[in-house]
């Protein structure tokens, strides 16, 4: 079974979300908490970048964060990428360690 790239709008959101946390020191323990999970799961969802909508809906609430500001500004950042971005339809070392391929 082959897993997908996570969607690039949500990679995007989560990767926000993390770093309100890390902006704010609220500790991957004190998230999971919030979230019903472990700090680990925390942590796995940010590198993943993708986590249940509801997990994303607690932590931005959590963080103080405005949800729909953090989906909007990635929706717009997707939109606007470069096609020169150097990310942009390469596939990194990591993507074949965790089995994703690019579409």
């Amino acid at each position: 079974m082959t897993l997908e790239r996570p969607n690039g709008v949500a990679a995007r959101a989560v990767a926000a979300l993390a770093r309100s946390a890390r902006a704010e020191s609220v500790p991957f323990w004190e998230q999971g908490k919030a979230i019903g999970r472990g700090r680990q799961a925390v942590g796995a969802r940010y590198q993943r970048g993708d986590m249940q909508l509801s997990e994303f809906l607690t932590l931005a609430e959590r963080l103080g964060e405005d949800p729909s500001r953090i989906i909007a500004q990635a929706i717009d950042a997707e939109k606007n990428k470069s096609p020169q971005d150097p990310s942009a339809g390469k596939e990194t070392r990591k993507d074949k360690e965790n089995g994703f391929q690019h579409q």
